[in-house]
């Protein structure tokens, strides 16, 4: 799934990230707006740096959404770049429904 939705897979891991974030760092803010302290330093640290994981999960599933769109289409235009395969049974061009078909005499 990380190779082929990226930005699904980066943005869900960014978002379980945020909410871990919210919920450790909602309690902190509480008791700094109640006190003007923070007594829990480690706590804020630890969700600061799982807030700023979160930004770069999503960001990096854009990126990475990105390059693989651009890949899906660089193959898609090699695929169309190839020639159509002929046929082996021969040129069809008088044998098809239409005016041309019925003057002309045809093998059997």
């Amino acid at each position: 799934m990380r190779n082929e939705r990226p930005l699904l897979f980066f943005s869900l891991l960014g978002v379980l990230l945020a909410a871990l974030a919210l919920a450790l760092g909602i309690p902190v803010v509480l008791d700094w707006l109640d006190t003007g302290l923070v007594p829990r330093f480690p706590t804020a640290i630890l969700a600061m740096g799982l807030g700023v994981i979160a930004v770069l999960c999503v960001a990096t599933g854009l990126v990475l959404d990105l390059v693989s769109h651009v890949r899906r289409e660089t193959k898609r235009l090699a695929y169309l770049a190839l020639p159509a395969p002929r046929t082996r049974l021969g040129n069809f061009r008088n044998r098809g429904p239409g005016p041309s078909s019925e003057a002309s005499p045809g093998p059997g």
